[in-house]
């Protein structure tokens, strides 16, 4: 089973994470057998100021992704490697002066590290662990030969790990992927953690963690470290506000531009988007490199959103995902987060600067459509490619470089 070589956080990466500021000196990737699936998480190795460590986690759960913090303790009853290897599933354990369960037990084995981890966090060592949970925190406890590592964490919201590191809170959820998620775990220099069920799920304005999706991509087996994939650049050729023509049999007027940032699994790319307006008001979009492509235009009519497709509701759809819209039945293709860069003209026709929307785009036959949203609106638009050909001969007669 494959791995995502790609990382929420990135080595180097500074900020204040439960009120202490913490440095990302280094990131792993492990894995562990369950149910005969290989499941994999990721840890990373923060240090503060004095030189003390802590490691945040990001797993998938059963419901979703979460974010764990884990120091290092000293148990008031400290057990050996024997007596934690005797450990079941359902038994008692005081670790911390009041009863905890052991939830699971199992072996970890690092597959790749970066940066700086704590010493036993080579790559392909393992450990063997189990987890505990007492009253709402969670117990690790693991060991290598008769080395013995006892550690207690919980989980930490999103809002804070984006808070403290600058990334985005809005976050697309990717959904059941290769990563598994029946259990996922923790390994300092050789501990584990499972997997709690908390759900995190996509909803508007909350948080899922896009941040892993857009500094990498995706590859199989046990890859090497890869440099996140260069953003592409919007093409440098723009249409020029006031420019008119006729598009698919209407006449329209460019009213407004917007360059736009885009972020999906794939990586990054920047596309230009024109706010038009035809005869009696109506207005529609026009997209250049709607999928990165620079001879790629889409032409996109605003339609009124089924009943029950909120922006909560749109915000839980996956790809492959299908519902009916106007007799047509559309299918999820893509997920993408995006951003406004810039925006000149009028501000109501296109996304204003500096906004951030969610979105997935759906297809059915040769239409496309486009769905985007904020904490409390949705917008879906409807579409088809027009050649480029067409574009350039009805709007280009005023043409503005922006690079």
């Amino acid at each position: 089973m494959s791995y995502p070589s790609a990382s929420p956080l990135r080595v180097g990466s500074a900020g204040t994470l439960d009120g202490k500021h913490y440095t990302v000196r280094g990131r792993a990737v492990l894995c562990t057998e369950v149910d005969q699936e290989t499941d994999y998480w990721q840890e990373f190795n923060l240090v503060d100021g004095a030189g003390g460590t802590v490691t945040l986690v990001f797993e998938e759960e059963e419901n979703g992704w979460a974010w764990k913090l884990f120091k290092l303790f000293d148990p008031s009853c400290p057990l050996s490697a024997a007596e934690a290897a005797a450990k079941r599933v359902g038994q008692g354990v005081d670790l911390i002066g009041r009863s905890a369960r052991v939830t699971l037990v199992g072996r970890s084995r690092v597959v790749q590290t970066e940066g700086e981890m704590s010493e036993g966090m080579a790559r392909g060592s393992v450990a063997d662990y189990f987890n505990a949970d007492a009253a709402g925190e969670q117990l690790v406890v693991s060991w290598t030969g008769s080395e013995v590592e006892f550690y207690r964490g919980r989980k930490i919201s999103v809002q804070s790990v984006s808070a403290a590191f600058g990334l985005s809170r809005a976050v697309l959820d990717p959904g059941r992927s290769s990563w598994g998620g029946a259990s996922s775990g923790f390994q300092g220099s050789g501990s584990f953690m499972e997997s709690s069920g908390v759900k995190f799920v996509v909803i508007v304005g909350a948080v899922l963690f896009f941040g892993w999706m857009f500094h990498g991509v995706w590859r199989g087996g046990e890859s090497s470290t890869t440099s996140p994939p260069v953003k592409l650049a919007a093409p440098s050729f723009r249409l020029a506000n006031g420019a008119r023509g006729t598009l698919a049999g209407t006449d329209y007027t460019v009213t407004s531009h917007a360059l736009v940032e885009v972020a999906g699994i794939g990586g990054k790319f920047e596309r230009h988007e024109y706010g038009l307006v035809g005869p009696n008001g109506a207005t529609a979009l026009l997209i250049h490199a709607f999928d990165g492509d620079a001879h790629d235009w889409h032409l996109f009519r605003p339609v009124t959103s089924p009943d029950g497709l909120t922006p909560l509701a749109a915000a839980s759809k996956r790809a492959s995902d299908s519902f009916a819209l106007d007799g047509a039945t559309f299918k999820v293709s893509g997920l993408f987060l995006c951003q406004t860069l810039a925006q000149d003209g009028d501000p109501a026709a296109t996304p204003a600067q500096g906004g951030v929307l969610y979105g997935f785009v759906a297809r059915a036959g040769a239409d496309t459509l486009l769905a985007r949203w904020s904490e409390s609106a949705l917008a879906l638009r409807v579409g088809r490619a027009l050649p480029e050909a067409e574009v350039l001969a009805a709007l280009a007669r005023k043409p503005e470089f922006v690079r």
